[in-house]
Parts: structure tokens; C-alpha cells; sequence
């Protein structure tokens, strides 16, 4: 049996302690290593995924990885995002998520498998939406905000409401809307607000609520209606379309529950919270830096959305 004298084994026991902690270091210092799995749980095509896709085209090159985009759609998202609160909080597996819809609303609402505050480890707000389109079917008689509340007022329950399913925001904020207006909608749920918005374009439905970033291009080109946008201010994209303050019925200034905001977030680690931050997990700093220096306000002002970091 080898024996050490005491203030030796002292130096030994603490360069030992120290270990974990340069390995954390080394982690963080060499993070990412491999391909970086992101969860989107919307459909393709849709706002979410849209912009999600702008910021990991950039992250690509500053991270010096991979990113590879998986859209894991259906039960608002919760189906996503439980995925995400399965992985290992490497770091290597994050999401892009309307957090008022995949934490808040559905939070409220749902009894989930995992815990919307403690299971997560907030990387950043990466947008803020100024606000919706109110959108319908080109071939809606109404000719403004007031004659389509009109319009269903005079025929309850026949429109047709997409959103992309219960407790999303467009659904949360039309429950009200409907209340405070006296009108009646159908619900129709969708996978993502890419096929509602085929199917006002196609006149299957009547309206919805849309994202700019998935609005405008049918909006110029004349497949659509737009009734109003629940901001405070008009988008300088379609500055023709009012907000739903100057469309004359301070009642549907409630839609303004649409705007959201897009995070990012990854698995949260155990660990004491005395750590430095790279430690719980390593890698968030390391993504917070990068996602950081993603300047393409260029790309999304034009369609009401902006970088938040």
C-alpha cells in the first residue's frame, strides 16, 4: 500500500475536486463537436419555422457546425417540445417555440409530462411579432374589418377559423374576440399555420390570424383579404392595412394577444446553482454568444418582425 504524506495527498484530493470542473471548461470551450439537433414543433412552412431556419442558416457558420431543423408538429407543439425535455442536456438538442404558446397557454390548459419552468434552460428571445394579419378567403363579401362583424354577426357560426389547434394564441385570442364582438366561429385545427394559409388562399376556410412572415406574400398578391393588423402601429410592409384600433371598433383591439414572441431553449442540467452558467449545461453561453451577433433585422422588418438580442 502506497502512502502519501498528508500535505501531498491534500495537493492530490484537490487537483482531483477540480477535475469536473475543468472538464465542464473543456466542454464549453469546445462546444459544439458534433451536429446540433433543432426542434421546431410546428410544420414546415410555417412562421415558426421560417424564421427559425433564418437564424440557424447564420448560426451554421458562426458555430462551425451542423444544424439540422426537425419540425415535430400537432398538440400545439407539446409534442416537440416533450421531445426536447427527453434529450440530454448536452446541449445538443434545442428548440425554436412561440413560448406563450408551448409554456404558457398550454401550461395553463393541459396536464403535460414535463415542467414548463424547471425542465428548460432559456437560451434567448429571438423575435417579437409586432403583430397578425386578419386574413380571409378573397372571396369574403366583407370589405373591411366592421362588414366582415357584421358579416358574422348576421350568420352565426358559419365562418371558419383555422389556427393551429386549442391554446394557441390565435385560438385564445378569437375566444375572446368572438365574446366581445357577439359572433360565432368554427374551429378548424391545423398542423401548422402554412396549411391554414393554403386553405383561406384555396377558399376552404374563411380566415385566420397570420404571421406576417406567412401573410404577406399572398397578402401582395392579391389572394387574400386583409382586414386589419393587431399592432399599435401599421407595418410598413402593407401600410395600407389599418390596425384593428383604426378599423373602428375599439372591442377587437383584444387580438393583440396574437403578437408573440419566438425563444430558443434546450434541455435544462441538475445542477447547483452556485455553477458558472456555462456549466448548466456548458454550451448555453456558448449559443447565446453566437445567436447574439445574428443581426438580420434586414430580413424579417419587412415582415413585422424583429431580432430581440
Amino acid at each position: 500500500m502506497v502512502r502519501f504524506p498528508r500535505r501531498e495527498f491534500l495537493r492530490l484530493a484537490a487537483g482531483a475536486a477540480t477535475l469536473p470542473v475543468i472538464s465542464r471548461i473543456a466542454s464549453a470551450q469546445s462546444y459544439p463537436s458534433q451536429p446540433v439537433t433543432v426542434i421546431v414543433p410546428s410544420g414546415a412552412g410555417g412562421p415558426t419555422d421560417v424564421i427559425a431556419r433564418i437564424v440557424t442558416e447564420h448560426m451554421r457558420s458562426t458555430l462551425g457546425q451542423a444544424l439540422v431543423i426537425e419540425n415535430v408538429p400537432a398538440a400545439n407543439g407539446t409534442l416537440g417540445i416533450g421531445r426536447v425535455s427527453r434529450a440530454k442536456p448536452d446541449g445538443y438538442t434545442i428548440a425554436f417555440s412561440v413560448s406563450s404558446s408551448t409554456h404558457v397557454f398550454n401550461g395553463a390548459i393541459y396536464a403535460l409530462p414535463y415542467d414548463v419552468v424547471n425542465d428548460f434552460e432559456p437560451i434567448g428571445l429571438v423575435t417579437k411579432d409586432r403583430g397578425a394579419l386578419i386574413v380571409a378567403r378573397k372571396s369574403m363579401p366583407a370589405n373591411d374589418l366592421g362588414e366582415l362583424i357584421a358579416w358574422m354577426r348576421a350568420n352565426p357560426g358559419k365562418a371558419t377559423l383555422g389556427h393551429t389547434g386549442p391554446g394557441s394564441p390565435a385560438h385564445v385570442a378569437f375566444i375572446v374576440f368572438q365574446k366581445l364582438t357577439g359572433t360565432r366561429l368554427q374551429d378548424v385545427s391545423y398542423r401548422s399555420a402554412g396549411q391554414a394559409m393554403q386553405d383561406v388562399i384555396a377558399g376552404h376556410i374563411d380566415m385566420m390570424s397570420a404571421s406576417p412572415s406567412i401573410g404577406l406574400a399572398a397578402a401582395r398578391a392579391g389572394s387574400i383579404k386583409v382586414y386589419a393588423v393587431t399592432a399599435g402601429n401599421r407595418l410598413a410592409a402593407v401600410p395600407q392595412v389599418p390596425t384593428v384600433d383604426e378599423a373602428g371598433s375599439s372591442a377587437v383591439s383584444i387580438p393583440r394577444f396574437l403578437k408573440s414572441a419566438l425563444s430558443c431553449y434546450t434541455k435544462r442540467c441538475r445542477q447547483p446553482k452556485q455553477l458558472p452558467c456555462w456549466s448548466v449545461p456548458p454550451m448555453v453561453c456558448s449559443i447565446r454568444r453566437r445567436l447574439g451577433i445574428c443581426n438580420r433585422r434586414p430580413v424579417l422588418s419587412g415582415c413585422g418582425c424583429w431580432f430581440s438580442m
